[in-house]
This record gives C-alpha cells, structure tokens and sequence, in this order.
C-alpha cells in the first residue's frame, strides 16, 4: 500500500503555483489550519477529509495523485503562471500554460 504523500504534493503545487495558504484556503472554503497541518505531516481525518476533493479540483488534480503522487497531472500543459484573486466577492484562478514547444 502507498503511503501518503500530501504533505509533498501540497508543498510542491504550493511553491510551482506560487500560492498562498489564504489564497488555497479561500478558495476552497477549507481553514487555514488544516492546511497548515497537512504541510506539516499530519494526515486527514474523519473531521477534514472531505476538503480533500476541493483541494484536489482547485489544483486539478486526482485523489490519486494528490494523496500518494500515484498519478501525473491530468493535464500536461506546463503551468508558467498562476494566479488566484478576489474581487467583489467571488474568487478567480487565472493560469497562463504553455501547451507546446517551439
């Protein structure tokens, strides 16, 4: 059996998207601190494991992947920037990908 590795995969999407723990926590709906003990090791529970599957769409990717990195990303377009606002209450994500090379 694979053992998790969210505490990697967060860390990793964290730092390529260049997000924030508010940004990811707003947008998902989910607190900060849970986010917070998830990059510091600590594995979901029966309390917060269903924000699992709103992690998993705000960074697209599956269950699978997020939770073991069993899985590659569902989409191979590299990420080059990616941003995430609010404005007059509603939240956006605005990804820029390059989908082929030259």
């Amino acid at each position: 059996m694979p053992s998790i590795k969210l505490k990697h995969v967060l860390a990793r999407e964290i730092k390529e998207r260049d997000l924030s723990i508010n940004q990811i926590a707003k947008s998902c709906g989910m607190p900060k601190s849970t986010l917070h003990d998830w990059l510091s090791g600590r594995t979901p529970n029966s309390k917060n494991l269903h924000f699992l599957y709103d992690l998993a769409e705000f960074f697209e990717l599956s269950l699978g992947s997020l939770l073991f990195n069993t899985e590659g990303r569902e989409e191979t377009a590299e990420i080059i920037s990616s941003t995430v606002f609010s404005d007059g209450g509603e939240t956006y994500r605005i990804k820029i990908e390059k989908v082929s090379k030259k």
